[in-house]
């Protein structure tokens, strides 16, 4: 099985709301089932965020893909009205991707953020934008609606990797389509060429 440290960073803000939650996170079980999530294999942490990042699970936390999925399927809506995706990202390269929280990157294995956002974001995010592709992390978007849209092709790895929901009742029919993006990063089939320039 191809290895890879996954990352899902759901926006909890009111941009989503409370009805709609539910299917935001029916969107990470439909990715997550469909993955080999294992110790040696996929690993999978997850933060929800709005005012500020919450972190649900870390990269080590589950060595399974039933705990993976029962923590999942437990998660509570955060609410509140700012949604700081700047700061969210920044809390991902500082606490998640590090080998004390599970993250392989010293091992030359990949790592994949998928972003679900359903607006844009209250903070800046060029610092965090930054300190991924500094981290060589693969990052991909899932915006929900169209205000979303821009600012994730700003922070994803390429423009490509950004897909859209019209709204968030089709949002979990995502799931089949970033499949193939976190498969092909584990299998080495999409790599990035970063020329970073500070």
């Amino acid at each position: 099985s191809a290895p890879a440290d996954l990352v899902l960073l759901i926006d909890g803000s009111e941009n989503v709301g409370a009805a709609n939650f539910p299917l935001v996170s029916d969107l990470a079980v439909r990715v997550i089932e469909r993955l080999a999530v294992g110790r040696d294999a996929i690993r999978v942490a997850l933060v929800l965020y709005g005012v500020d990042p919450e972190i649900q699970f870390y990269l080590n936390s589950y060595d399974n893909k039933e705990g993976v999925l029962s923590a999942i399927r437990g998660l509570k809506y955060p609410g509140g009205s700012e949604a700081n995706l700047g700061s969210a990202l920044e809390e991902v390269t500082d606490s998640l991707l590090g080998e004390d929280a599970g993250g392989r990157a010293e091992e030359g294995v990949p790592q994949v953020l998928v972003v679900v956002s359903a607006g844009e974001s209250t903070d800046d995010v060029s610092q965090g934008e930054r300190a991924l592709k500094q981290a060589s992390v693969y990052t991909f978007g899932i915006a929900v609606g169209d205000s979303a849209t821009a600012q994730l092709e700003a922070i994803a790895t390429d423009k490509s990797f950004v897909l859209s929901a019209p709204d968030v009742r089709t949002v979990a029919n995502m799931g089949d389509q970033i499949l193939p993006y976190i498969n092909g990063v584990a299998q080495r089939s999409i790599v990035i060429e970063t020329d970073f320039t500070e």
